[in-house]
């Protein structure tokens, strides 16, 4: 009996071992390419603060890149092989004060998004816009013709009561409504905040976030990751918190921390190396179509990692379980036989 529960102990571990291994991402990079220095006033300027993309299902990816210099977005697009220049499209400019902390986001194909008493269609920009709480808002641009050139409405996010900016905010899913996650900068308690901003609201009637939860979860690995932005991903439901200076990318599904993905080693796998003294990564956003996860550097360079692939065993760890039981089982047999 002791080897028979000794026996199923062994499959347990090894099914336990799998599932905690399913929830694991698998990341590689695909391919990098070089931001155009679009913006006239300066010649030779890259230091853009945030990314995002669109994909129609149609045209392939948009592209759109912030310089929080002047309050520019330029859209671009891929047209060459991995290493080359983008193209440039057109420039868009943004309304609201002049803020480095930017982030891009918008609504899925198929999705809408209800924002201060308004439904919005898939396509749709949330544009953060934070310096301060003061400025810590949301502007939401319809596609229309598909320039984002139309006023922007804007949205006031929960008071944080502290001079602490956000530094990213991505449309999600939580508690089955479509909500806003948003993260903040601060190095001793970084929260990420969920909140449901389709009621009606203003500057002197905010919303409350629907939850709040502490981006380190008391993990010793990711203390110090200082979020540059967030970003959900409807097709794996989970969020992606992505650190500065760490090069890394903590996930999440819901309130609890998975794991952390290390995106210099993945992108030196890959064959680019990004040095950790003088490159940091900046920017985050998911192709909601192709499911690509795309990487802004401050040198400038947009990394493709690819779709995240969830690990899952081989259909021999089962075998290999059931194996082990038949075995260990034949033996007690044995034994007793010749008792």
């Amino acid at each position: 009996m002791t080897r028979q529960l000794a026996a199923l102990a062994l499959a347990l571990g090894m099914l336990g071992a799998w599932a905690q291994d399913a929830n694991a991402l698998m990341l590689a990079m695909k391919g990098y390419y070089n931001i155009p220095f679009f913006y006239p006033d300066y010649p030779g300027y890259v230091n853009p603060d945030g990314v995002g993309v669109y994909n129609d299902g149609v045209n392939g990816p948009e592209f759109y890149v912030y310089y929080g210099a002047e309050r520019w977005i330029g859209q671009l697009s891929i047209n060459g092989p991995s290493g080359s220049t983008m193209s440039y499209d057109q420039t868009i400019s943004v309304s609201g004060p002049n803020k480095s902390n930017m982030d891009f986001d918008f609504v899925p194909l198929g999705q809408t998004l209800t924002v201060n008493g308004t439904t919005y269609g898939e396509g749709t920009m949330l544009l953060l816009n934070s310096g301060s709480v003061n400025y810590d808002r949301l502007y939401v641009r319809e596609r229309g013709s598909g320039n984002y050139a139309g006023a922007a409405e804007e949205v006031y996010l929960p008071d944080l009561n502290s001079l602490v900016p956000r530094t990213g905010a991505a449309i999600g899913s939580y508690g089955g409504k479509t909500v806003i996650y948003d993260v903040d900068n601060e190095n001793s308690v970084t929260d990420i905040r969920v909140t449901d901003i389709s009621g009606v609201h203003d500057v002197n009637n905010r919303p409350n976030p629907t939850t709040t939860f502490d981006v380190h979860q008391g993990q010793p690995s990711i203390v110090g990751l200082r979020p540059s932005e967030i970003e959900f991903s409807h097709t794996l439901n989970r969020s992606f918190v992505l650190g500065v200076e760490a090069g890394k990318m903590a996930v999440y599904i819901g309130k609890n921390f998975t794991e952390m993905i290390d995106l210099r080693a993945l992108a030196a796998e890959g064959g680019l190396v990004l040095d950790a003294n003088t490159i940091d990564f900046t920017g985050l956003a998911i192709d909601d179509v192709t499911g690509d996860f795309w990487m802004l550097t401050t040198n400038g360079l947009l990394v493709n990692f690819g779709k995240p692939v969830l690990t899952i065993p081989e259909p021999s760890t089962f075998a290999m379980a059931g194996m082990g039981i038949l075995a260990l089982l034949a033996y007690r047999r044995r034994q007793r036989k010749t008792a």
